[in-house]
């Protein structure tokens, strides 16, 4: 599947690549990744390859944590956004993944997934 990548304008002036991928059974969802320089259109790209591994695992992984905080799931809605950015050493899981996801929602927490290749190494909400 090819997906289309393109510039995310947050109407400040901050500028972003945006990724939209499919979250089943929700429909659609747009990633963004922090700016937009060609690493970042690489990394978008490498993700997306990637996809159908990681979205099986990451869908079970957060309706289970959202199960335990009895919160809602919104995914597919308006109030959903994800980033995409790649891990440096030094940072928390930098040495033990090369990607973290975080699923935004309008309402606490924020759930972020570290991700070496297509292995989920550790899962967390943020408050």
């Amino acid at each position: 599947m090819s997906h289309k990548i393109e510039e995310f304008d947050f109407g400040d002036g901050d500028r972003a690549l945006m990724i939209t991928l499919p979250i089943a059974p929700f429909g659609e969802a747009e990633f963004v990744a922090p700016d937009v320089s060609d690493d970042f259109r690489s990394l978008l790209l490498e993700v997306a390859a990637n996809w159908d591994a990681l979205w099986p695992d990451m869908l079970e992984r957060l309706q289970d944590g959202i199960s335990g905080y009895n919160l809602p799931t919104r995914l597919g809605s308006d109030e959903f956004l994800g980033g995409i950015s790649r891990m440096e050493q030094g940072v928390y899981m930098g040495d033990r993944s090369d990607v973290c996801i975080s699923l935004d929602f309008e309402e606490a927490p924020l759930w972020d997934y570290f991700i070496k290749g297509t292995e989920i190494v550790h899962f967390q909400p943020v408050f």
